[in-house]
């Protein structure tokens, strides 16, 4: 009997939970540092990346992967964003690296659970094949990683301007 009283109070809460009506979500509550593990796939056995989303609505990503023997690759990503009736929309401005973006490109994730310490969005465009789960880190300054992204970005187009 007790076992079926955990069950039914499991599915219940399962149930509220994704209930929810994510679509009062506001840009401003995503403000902070956030962290994405990924699966494993792709050849990286270790890859995670920390966004950042600041208050003027820029976004800025640091994108962490290792492969299998230990080599480390960083790319860096910087967009503007806003979350409009549970759609969190981010449009590229920089981005670098073996999964570069072109400037203008469209991402659009649509907010499947969402919490002060934590939130999910299942991309939509391009379409997702699984969740992506987020994890609010404190103590972290969402400026730093943009600092971060934009030393790269002026570092790299140094760079090409020096070899033209």
């Amino acid at each position: 009997m007790k076992a079926l009283v955990i069950i039914i109070l499991i599915s219940v809460t399962f149930a509220c939970e994704n209930g929810k009506d994510l679509s009062n979500i506001k840009s401003s509550d995503l403000i902070g540092v956030w962290t994405l593990k990924y699966s494993g796939e792709s050849g990286y056995p270790y890859h995670f990346s920390q966004l950042a989303f600041m208050d003027n609505g820029d976004k800025c990503i640091l994108s962490y992967k290792s492969n299998f023997s230990g080599q480390f690759n960083v790319a860096y990503y910087k967009s503007t964003y806003e979350v409009i009736d549970g759609i969190l929309i981010s449009t590229v401005s920089y981005s670098s690296g073996e999964f570069g973006l072109p400037k203008g490109y469209l991402i659009k994730d649509k907010l499947i659970h969402y919490d002060e310490s934590s939130f999910n969005v299942f991309m939509i465009k391009p379409q997702g094949d699984t969740p992506e789960n987020h994890q609010k880190l404190v103590g972290v300054n969402p400026n730093e990683i943009c600092k971060v992204v934009e030393r790269y970005k002026e570092h790299s187009e140094e760079v090409v301007n020096l070899s033209t």
